[in-house]
C-alpha cells in the first residue's frame, strides 16, 4: 500500500515506479507489475533491473517479442551485468 501511495503522490519518479512493481510482480498482478516498470523505464531509461524485471514480467504473460526486447535493452545497458536473467 505505501508504495501505491509514493508512487501516486510523486509519479514521474522512476524508483516509487520500480518498487510498486516490484510489489505487483511478486504478488503475479502481470499487468499492473509490467505498467510500473514500463513508466520506470520512461522516467528513466537506464534503470537496468527495471528493464531485466520488465522482461521477466513479460515473459510471464508469453509477450515473448515484448520480452526479448525488454532484455536486449537490458544488455545494451549493462552487457556484463550479473543482475540479467
Amino acid at each position: 500500500r505505501i508504495f501505491r501511495e509514493l508512487a501516486r503522490a510523486r509519479p514521474a519518479h522512476a524508483a516509487f515506479q520500480y518498487n510498486l512493481a516490484i510489489v505487483y510482480h511478486a504478488q503475479q498482478h502481470w499487468d499492473a507489475a509490467i505498467a510500473a516498470y514500463e513508466r520506470a523505464t520512461e522516467f528513466q531509461p537506464d534503470y537496468l533491473e527495471a528493464w531485466n524485471n520488465l522482461g521477466v514480467a513479460l515473459l510471464a504473460v508469453h509477450r515473448y517479442g515484448e520480452a526479448i526486447a525488454a532484455d536486449r535493452r537490458a544488455v545494451e545497458l549493462s552487457p556484463s551485468s550479473a543482475v540479467l536473467i
